[in-house]
């Protein structure tokens, strides 16, 4: 029994070493194409790329994992190599989820500061519920609904 459940720590732990080192790869890889190719394309490639997601009775464990990974991108976004955008650890939280099979929708929405500057944010939501980053970041943007700016609608409007 104790070998089991040394295996089960050791494949978590190795799971997490495989998340931490897609993060520092990818996130570089999605900044460089969101500059060069845009949005547009950057979400064709992640939809064609990946599994759809499956819509599962388990909520909790989803909203869980979601949140493990997301917290293991951002730490990586502020640490790596290059500081990641919002828009950027969304979207690769978003297609690493597609491969748990977690469904999520990229929420952006824009503010405008004191300055009188223009401000957009992205982040994920599942049911409803923000993934990766504050529980209330909605209550701070106006936004955009996510049916039109999703990578999954770009594509099926695009296509």
């Amino acid at each position: 029994m104790k070998y089991i459940a040394e295996l089960s720590k050791f494949r978590a732990k190795i799971w997490r070493l495989g998340t931490d080192i897609l993060a520092f790869m990818l996130l570089p890889v999605i900044s460089f194409a969101l500059s060069n190719i845009g949005y547009k394309r950057v979400s064709w490639l992640l939809v064609k790329s990946s599994p759809s997601p499956i819509k599962r009775s388990d909520t909790q464990w989803e909203h869980q994992r979601a949140r493990a990974i997301a917290k293991r991108i951002n730490r990586i976004a502020e640490h790596g190599i290059i500081k990641a955008s919002c828009l950027e650890r969304s979207l690769l939280l978003w297609w690493l989820l597609r491969f748990q099979r977690i469904s999520t929708e990229l929420q952006i929405g824009v503010q405008i500061n004191e300055n009188g500057k223009l401000i957009g944010h992205a982040w994920l939501e599942r049911d409803g519920v923000v993934v990766n980053d504050k529980p209330n970041v909605g209550d701070y943007y106006s936004k955009y609904p996510a049916h039109m700016i999703g990578p999954e609608s770009i594509v099926k409007i695009w296509s």
